[in-house]
């Protein structure tokens, strides 16, 4: 095995992600290399020389999957993270929209402004120059005093489970023109962990910490979402919420941004 796929299979054993960021950093030639030599064979389909162990599991894995789609992005950014003028940093985006007398909901659009408990994104976009490693996405439901969207309304809201009606419709995500998951089931959201909680588990509203989160779902195939590509997640379900119902969606990742 060369030099190079040493040291890629030695970045699996890092779990720091700003160490494993610094290496790659610091051995840029070599890792670009390596990936050269890893599409070639994928092309000619002599997969079995190539051995590269970049893990993507746990909540620490964000950051790795990010660095491993770092090729897959401009030049721009690839240098600056090269010149330390770019950071790895956690991300947690989330936008809440009224679903009382609907059957869908379109939750990120043109019209979003930042509002505190609302939403910490404008316009459907990442900030300029800004890339995300979208890892996870959390939604979650809850009834308000009125089915006003305003801060003061949503700020009372204790964030639950989907109730039945949205649990059976389902999901469309897409990034720009890009659909990057297409019609999923709203099951996929319903994991409430009660099974696994244990005596000595600290629990609030029945959700053990370290167990799992309501209505966290773990991408299997983690998705870049470049800077200034419109996001668009449009919900739909079977039958009319009657309730001063919302939804929140957050999406979990690792973004690159400006130190």
């Amino acid at each position: 095995m060369s030099e190079e796929f040493d040291l890629i299979e030695g970045l699996g054993a890092i779990e720091n992600d700003e160490e494993f960021l610094g290496k790659v950093k610091r051995n840029t030639k070599k890792v670009k290399s390596a990936m050269k030599k890893t599409a070639k064979a994928a092309k000619s389909g002599n997969k079995a020389k190539v051995s590269i162990n970049v893990p993507a599991t746990a909540s620490s894995g964000s950051g790795k999957e990010m660095a491993a789609m770092v090729s897959m992005l401009s030049k721009d950014i690839q240098e600056g993270l090269k010149n330390g003028t770019k950071k790895l940093a956690d991300a947690a985006i989330y936008v809440v929209k009224a679903v009382k007398d609907a059957k869908n909901v379109k939750m990120f659009e043109d019209s979003d402004d930042k509002q505190i408990g609302i939403s910490n994104i404008s316009k459907a976009k990442l900030e300029k120059n800004e890339v995300l490693c979208l890892s996870a996405i959390q939604v979650l439901y809850g009834v308000g005093a009125s089915a006003t969207l305003t801060p003061e309304n949503v700020a009372t809201i204790d964030w639950g489970e989907l109730p039945s009606e949205i649990q059976n419709g389902e999901f469309t995500f897409r990034s720009s023109s890009e659909t990057l998951l297409d019609h999923l089931s709203m099951q996929i959201f319903k994991n409430h962990k009660v099974s696994e909680i244990q005596a000595s588990d600290a629990n609030v509203g029945g959700v053990a910490f370290g167990q799992g989160e309501v209505g966290f779902y773990k991408l299997a195939n983690p998705q870049p979402i470049r800077t200034q590509e419109a996001l668009d997640m449009f919900v739909e379900w079977g039958k009319t919420i009657t309730a001063n119902g919302f939804i929140k969606v957050v999406l979990y990742g690792t973004k690159i941004m400006s130190k």
